[in-house]
C-alpha cells in the first residue's frame, strides 16, 4: 500500500511535467520512499514462490501422471539490479512515457510447459491442469500458514479434462487428504460415473431452478 501510494504520486508528477525539465530533488524524495517497500515486497514474493513451488509441482505431476514438466518463475528487475540504480537509469524513459517504468509493479509470474510459454503452447486440457495445480498449491500454502484445512471448491473441473486426468486428480485429492471438497458439474451422470469408478461415495446434491435436491442419502 505504501509503495502504490508513492508510485501514484511519482506518476502524477511525471504526467504534470509534459516534457519539461525534471524537478530532481522532488523525484529523489519519491525514489527514496519507494525503495524500502519495494525491497520488502520483492523479498516476500521470492519467499512465497520458493515455498509455493513444491506443492505446485506435486499437484501437477499427480494430475498429468508425470507426463509433463511445468515451471513457475518469479520475474523481477529487482532480482538483478539495485532498485535505486534502476530508477536512476530509467529517468529519461519515465519522463517521455510520463510514468514509472521500473519497479515491483512491473513484476510478473512466468508459466512454462517444458521450455515454452504455457499460453502459447498449452492445450485447453493442459491449461486447466496447470490452473488446478495452482489452486491445490494455494490450498496447501494456506493450510501451512494458517494451521487450518480450508474448504476446497472445484467448479466445473471435468470440462476439457480427459478421463485419465480426471481419475488422477480425484485419486490425488483422496490420497493426499484435502479434507472437505466440493465438486460441481453440469452433467449429473458424468460426475456420478467418475466418482463411482474411483470408488468414492459422496453426498450428491442437484441444484435446478434455484432448488436444491438431495440425490442420495
Amino acid at each position: 500500500m505504501t509503495y502504490n501510494s508513492v508510485l501514484k504520486q511519482r506518476n502524477a508528477l511525471l504526467k504534470q511535467l509534459q516534457g519539461r525539465s525534471l524537478p530532481e530533488d522532488l523525484l529523489a524524495v519519491y525514489d527514496r520512499q519507494l525503495a524500502s517497500p519495494a525491497k520488502y515486497v520483492h523479498q516476500q514474493r521470492q519467499q512465497f514462490v520458493a515455498a509455493f513451488g513444491s506443492p505446485f509441482q506435486a499437484a501437477h505431476q499427480a494430475i498429468c501422471g508425470g507426463q509433463e514438466t511445468v515451471s513457475l518463475t518469479y520475474r523481477s528487475s529487482l532480482s538483478d539490479e539495485d532498485f535505486m540504480d534502476l530508477l536512476a537509469s530509467s529517468i529519461e524513459k519515465d519522463r517521455i512515457l510520463e510514468r514509472t517504468t521500473v519497479g515491483i509493479h512491473r513484476d510478473d509470474l512466468v508459466f512454462k510447459l517444458g521450455k515454452h510459454p504455457l499460453k502459447r503452447l498449452g492445450s485447453q486440457g493442459q491449461l486447466k491442469s496447470f490452473v488446478l495445480a495452482l489452486k491445490l498449491a494455494q490450498y496447501r500454502f494456506l493450510e501451512t500458514e494458517k494451521k487450518i484445512s480450508p474448504i476446497l471448491l472445484l467448479d466445473d473441473i471435468f470440462d476439457k479434462l480427459d478421463p485419465d486426468r480426471i481419475t488422477q486428480l480425484i485419486t490425488y485429492l483422496l490420497e493426499e487428504n484435502f479434507g472437505q471438497v466440493f465438486l460441481s458439474d453440469t452433467d449429473q451422470q458424468r460426475i456420478e460415473t467418475v466418482l463411482a469408478k474411483i470408488g468414492v461415495d459422496p453426498a450428491l446434491f442437484l441444484i435446478e431452478d434455484g432448488e436444491v435436491t438431495v440425490v442420495n442419502q
